[in-house]
């Protein structure tokens, strides 16, 4: 178990300068498309599903001596050869020279303790996983079919999409007009990318590296840029109407979870020359704050506008 362990391990290590090298792009390249970051994010998985490793010479990971298979080694006793007669005569006596002590690697316990708890902790992350997905169940158990693919449900408060092979959109009860068109659209977005997959792959990795922070990050950073992937999306086939809209729809259904969650300010910042961006925020009752300087980044204001937006119970 040790040995499976170390292996897993070093591959995760591997795996986190990559998760790194992708974590800093992220935040010098704010403009980056979010599609390619996605597939950025999914570079480290193929360190983390494969038991072989990338090489190049222009890599630029770090090289590392991974931690040994095994934990134990114990010094090889010297024994001298037996000395034999020659010609009838007893042979001149042999004194062995004293051999060089071999160093001796004490247990590493660490290891072995984490070793111990590594199964543990991938039953209890699939325990959660199970429990969760029967609640979901439960809730949606009366749930109303609409259309093709589309149920509507009481007992939620916002939309997901929901299954694998069949996998059904379930929407809350009163989305009507322009903003269930936005919804609809953003998880028919989710679908045309199989998302619903991307996410499935990526909680089984976070649950067998489990013991790796860098790959939490990986996980929580991808499933963000997905939802904001699939806005891309669906704002390139619309008119600048229908954009405009879409994303004052998108952030008056995000004002209304942080009011269902007991929030009272929402700050809110945008590039200073995001005229659109701070139009949007503004007609969502946006009050500007400040103006402060950021790093200059790869194709990206260096001034940042602060909004809040003061939430009042509906």
């Amino acid at each position: 178990m040790e040995s499976l362990f170390l292996s897993f391990w070093n591959r995760s290590v591997e795996a986190g300068w990559l998760i790194l090298a992708v974590f800093l792009v992220r935040l010098a390249w704010r403009r980056c498309p979010k599609w390619a970051l996605c597939l950025l994010w999914m570079l480290s998985w193929v360190r983390l599903l494969g038991p072989f490793t990338m090489e190049s010479s222009l890599s630029l990971m770090p090289r590392l001596d991974p931690l040994p298979a095994q934990t134990e080694t114990e010094a090889e006793a010297s024994v001298s050869p037996p000395a034999f007669a020659v010609d009838g005569r007893d042979p001149a006596p042999v004194i062995p020279a004293d051999p060089a002590p071999e160093p001796v690697r004490p247990a590493l316990r660490p290891v072995r303790i984490a070793a111990f708890l590594w199964p543990a902790g991938r039953a209890a992350m699939g325990l959660w996983a199970l429990a969760g997905w029967l609640r979901l169940r439960r809730r949606v158990a009366e749930a109303v079919p609409e259309e093709d693919g589309v149920w509507l449900c009481e007992a939620i408060s916002a939309p997901f999409l929901l299954g694998l092979r069949r996998p059904g959109i379930y929407l809350p009860p009163g989305l009507e007009g322009e903003s269930r068109d936005c919804v609809l659209a953003h998880e028919r977005a989710h679908l045309r990318r199989r998302d619903h997959w991307t996410k499935a792959v990526g909680f089984v990795l976070l649950t067998v590296y489990w013991f790796n922070p860098l790959v939490w990050l990986d996980y929580l950073l991808l499933c963000r840029d997905i939802e904001l992937a699939c806005d891309e999306l669906v704002v390139r086939d619309m008119g600048v109407q229908r954009r405009k809209g879409y994303a004052r729809e998108t952030l008056r259904l995000t004002l209304d979870k942080c009011r269902e969650a007991g929030e009272a300010q929402v700050l809110i910042t945008c590039d200073k020359d995001n005229i659109p961006s701070a139009r949007t925020i503004l007609a969502n009752g946006g009050v500007l704050e400040n103006e402060v300087a950021d790093e200059p980044g790869l194709g990206q204001s260096n001034v940042i506008q602060r909004y809040w937006i003061t939430l009042t119970k509906s």
